[in-house]
Order: structure tokens, then C-alpha cells, then sequence
């Protein structure tokens, strides 16, 4: 199976690293538990 974006330009790099920062600083303080896979 080929990849569906490749050669195409990843417009939401920044939206997603905001994402994780967001999670990762909310993480202490609400205490769940989780996996975050990213590649």
C-alpha cells in the first residue's frame, strides 16, 4: 500500500506539535495515562 500524502507538502506541522504541547502540560494535572505514537 503507498502512501497516500507522499510528495505532498504537510501543511499542519505546527497545529500538531501545539497539540502535543497541550497535552503533554495538561497530562501532570489531570493524571490519565496514554500512549502518544508519532512518525
Amino acid at each position: 500500500m503507498d502512501c497516500l500524502i507522499r510528495g505532498k507538502p504537510f501543511y499542519c506541522r505546527e497545529w500538531a506539535f501545539a497539540k502535543i504541547a497541550h497535552c503533554l502540560e495538561s497530562r501532570a494535572a489531570s493524571k490519565t495515562c496514554g500512549v502518544l505514537v508519532t512518525g
